[in-house]
C-alpha cells in the first residue's frame, strides 16, 4: 500500500512547484482520484489540494472531470 505523501505545506502556506510535483507523482502512482481522495492520500487540507489542482489544471498538467457530484482528477498526458 502507498505511504502517505509527506507535506511541507503548513497552515496558511502557499503552493510551490514541490507540492505540484508531489501531486503529479501521486497521480502517476495511484491513477485518477477524486478531490476528496487526494486530500486523504496527500495529508494536505482541502484548500491546499484545491489550490494545487487549480494551478495544474490551468497549466494543462491535469484534467478535472465531473462524475456525479464529485470531480475526478487525472493526469493529462498526451501519448505521441
Amino acid at each position: 500500500m502507498r505511504e502517505e505523501v509527506s507535506s511541507s505545506l503548513t497552515p496558511g502556506a502557499t503552493m510551490n512547484s514541490q507540492q505540484e510535483l508531489e501531486l503529479l507523482a501521486l497521480l502517476q502512482e495511484v491513477g485518477p482520484q477524486t478531490l476528496e481522495k487526494l486530500v486523504r492520500l496527500s495529508g494536505w487540507s482541502a484548500s491546499q489540494v484545491l489550490l494545487i489542482v487549480d494551478h495544474l489544471s490551468r497549466s494543462g498538467e491535469i484534467t478535472l472531470q465531473r462524475i456525479g457530484v464529485e470531480y475526478q482528477v487525472s493526469l493529462n498526458r498526451v501519448v505521441a
